[in-house]
């Protein structure tokens, strides 16, 4: 990748005086092909088995806290946005790609010689999304206030992905907190008296189009819903795993006003 951004949510259980990873990537060439680490002060980021950029930053406090990270090899630039705000921007000179192939670690990182597991981290991580982009300002506020509607292309936050990935007594437990109430900015696209058939992952009751948005949203396999009225704050939401962008001729004209279909808006 020539250009790539990541974006997590982090609440850090600091051990004073240590020296804890929160991402690391290896690959063939370096043991640091891309790392961010912390004592808790700092968010220190390498690049190349090289140091790039340390924002000063307070993750000691054990609260939920949100980084991006973004990088541009082609004109060697650096960004980093903590809890939504843009804190430092800073250039480079190192490799003009980052290669692939390697081993991306969360919460630890593995060391070259030996490949041992050092400097992990205790706490809790939710919500990172990788990109292999650049991504805009707009982007980036629209990735902190709505956490579950914006996934990486690259990789994305949800269980089916992440928990093949766990070791070492590591486990799922609820998501962020600091997510839980931000969807101003989950959007979707609806049209009146239509439904995508032939793509049902799940069938559920729900009270309003709201809380059937919500549903879609925190099912990774979720591209879209059918909904329909049956009475007075009752409604069948029909979960979809894909969209008609992808299959029109699966979109049915219904004929019936109490019948909607909305695709989610994510970014791209």
């Amino acid at each position: 990748m020539t250009s790539f951004s990541v974006c997590f949510w982090v609440q850090l259980i600091y051990a004073s005086g240590s020296t804890v990873t929160l991402l690391s990537y290896s690959n063939s060439v370096y043991e640091k092909a891309f790392l961010l680490d912390t004592q808790g002060v700092t968010i220190n980021i390498y690049m190349d088995d090289d140091g790039q950029l340390y924002p000063t930053l307070d993750l000691k406090d054990e609260k939920w806290h949100h980084v991006c990270i973004l990088l541009d090899q082609i004109f060697s630039n650096f960004s980093f946005y903590f809890d939504g705000v843009h804190t430092t921007l800073r250039s480079f000179r190192r490799e003009k790609i980052l290669k692939g192939g390697g081993t991306l670690l969360i919460g630890a990182r593995r060391t070259k010689s030996i490949g041992q597991i050092t400097h992990r981290m205790s706490g809790r991580f939710s919500n990172l999304n990788i990109w292999d982009r650049y991504l805009t300002e707009d982007d980036l506020h629209k990735v902190h206030r709505s956490c579950d509607l914006n996934r990486g292309n690259v990789m994305y936050w949800c269980e089916h992905v992440i928990a093949p990935m766990l070791r070492n007594n590591v486990s799922i437990v609820s998501s962020s907190t600091e997510c839980s109430a931000l969807y101003a900015d989950a959007s979707f696209t609806r049209q009146a008296s239509f439904k995508l058939t032939g793509h049902e992952i799940t069938q559920t009751t729900v009270r309003d189009d709201f809380t059937c948005a919500l549903y879609c949203l925190r099912n990774c396999s979720c591209q879209s819903f059918n909904l329909s009225k049956q009475s007075h704050n009752q409604y069948i939401c029909e979960l979809n795993k894909a969209t008609d962008k992808q299959f029109p001729g699966d979109l049915v004209f219904m004929a019936d006003d109490d019948v909607t279909y909305h695709t989610m808006l994510t970014l791209h």
